[in-house]
C-alpha cells in the first residue's frame, strides 16, 4: 500500500472515530420514566384535574412523591385504552354483558 493511500485510509478511520466519539452522551443526565400530572394531562390531552381524580379513583397506575403524582407512560397508555373500551356503543343489552364478562376476566388475571 503506498503512503498515500495509507495516509487517506488513517483520515477515513479517524473520521469515523471522531464521529462515533461526537455520538456519545457525555452529559451524565438523568432520563426520566414518569409524567407529572401536568405532563401526563398533556400526553393524555385531558385537564390535571382529571388525571388527579382518575389517580384519586385508582383508574390509572400512578405513585405518590410527596403531594406530586407521578404517572409511567405505559400506565397512561393502558388507562387510555379502558376509557376507549369504555366508550363503544353496544348495540343491545347482550353485547354490554359481554364486555363486562371480559372486563371481570381480566381482572381476575
Amino acid at each position: 500500500m503506498s503512503l498515500e493511500k495509507s495516509i487517506e485510509s488513517l483520515q477515513k478511520t479517524m473520521m469515523d472515530l471522531i464521529e462515533v466519539v461526537k455520538s456519545i452522551d457525555t452529559s451524565n443526565e438523568v432520563k426520566r420514566t414518569t409524567f407529572t400530572a401536568d405532563e401526563a394531562a398533556d400526553y393524555v390531552g385531558v385537564g390535571r384535574a382529571v388525571i388527579i381524580e382518575a389517580a384519586k379513583d385508582g383508574e390509572v397506575k400512578h405513585f405518590r412523591n410527596g403531594t406530586r403524582y407521578l404517572f409511567r407512560k405505559k400506565a397512561l397508555d393502558e388507562w387510555i385504552t379502558v376509557k376507549e373500551e369504555e366508550s363503544i356503543t353496544y348495540k343491545d343489552e347482550r353485547s354490554y354483558m359481554d364486555y363486562l364478562q371480559n372486563e371481570l376476566r381480566k381482572e381476575a388475571k
